[in-house]
């Protein structure tokens, strides 16, 4: 009997090349909705994206020009980078490795990426929430938010600090899995915008907060990045907004 075939995730969003390899080494597209089995590769072309559902509500999102191989409990990054999310609920997430050259990154309730140069370059990680632990041939480390560490191949280790709202992250939300805003509430919706965006909810007013979870939405935002979509529902509410880096400011018209 055939080898049951385990499955690592879904695609829940994909834009540009993307593809998965075969097992006669061809590479086939890779759509929205398809399952990715535990041992696949996949690579992202030139302007390619892609999200990944994995279980527990956690995500991995791949940048254009990157290539990984999944693994029992992992992903392999061979060049290129990936984003890992644990979701709302970081004790649901799986026990999810990503290995590298310069060593293997393990989430510890985050949101963070890895960047690998090709072949054996060097190995950055950025931490926008949360924290990671890496471990090298040498040691393990832990590295907060607010951070990034780079490895290079000749043991140098140079840290620099990265916000949660840079423009560093701006690729992730152009592939940010989509949001159903269809009955949620508009502070549903707006804590998913302060996640993808690393911005932080400021109501204007306690009463302005309580408003917000009991609007209801209709519709769909398909399609949008979190910021478009913000724009989008927010012109058929009451309600005006600011988001000005890390800050996103709502109130109420008069």
């Amino acid at each position: 009997p055939a080898t049951p075939v385990v499955v690592a995730g879904t695609v829940a969003r994909a834009a540009g090349p993307v593809q998965v390899a075969t097992a006669d080494d061809r590479w086939l597209p890779l759509a929205p909705g398809a399952a990715v089995a535990g041992d696949a590769a996949v690579a992202t072309g030139p302007g390619g994206r892609a999200a990944i559902a994995l279980p527990g509500g956690a995500s991995l999102r791949l940048d254009e020009a990157t290539r990984v191989v999944f693994a029992a409990s992992g992903v392999t990054l061979e060049q290129g980078a990936v984003y890992f999310d644990t979701g709302t609920d970081p004790a649901a997430a799986p026990d999810f490795a990503i290995t590298t050259a310069r060593g293997t990154v393990r989430h510890v309730g985050t949101q963070f990426e890895v960047r690998a140069a090709p072949g054996d370059g060097a190995v950055a990680v950025s931490i926008r929430e949360g924290r990671v632990a890496i471990a090298t041939a040498a040691d393990r480390l832990e590295v907060p938010a607010g951070e990034r560490l780079t490895l290079a191949s000749d043991g140098t280790r140079t840290r620099s600090l990265v916000g949660p709202a840079d423009a560093d992250w701006a690729w992730v939300q152009a592939v940010a899995p989509e949001f159903d805003i269809e009955a949620r509430t508009l502070a549903d919706f707006l804590a998913w915008v302060a996640r993808e965006t690393g911005a932080r909810v400021e109501f204007a007013s306690p009463a302005d907060a309580d408003a917000a979870g009991t609007v209801r939405l209709r519709g769909s935002v398909r399609g949008l990045t979190p910021e478009q979509a913000l724009r989008a529902v927010l012109a058929t509410t009451r309600f005006d907004y600011r988001l000005e880096g890390a800050r996103l400011a709502v109130a109420r018209r008069p």
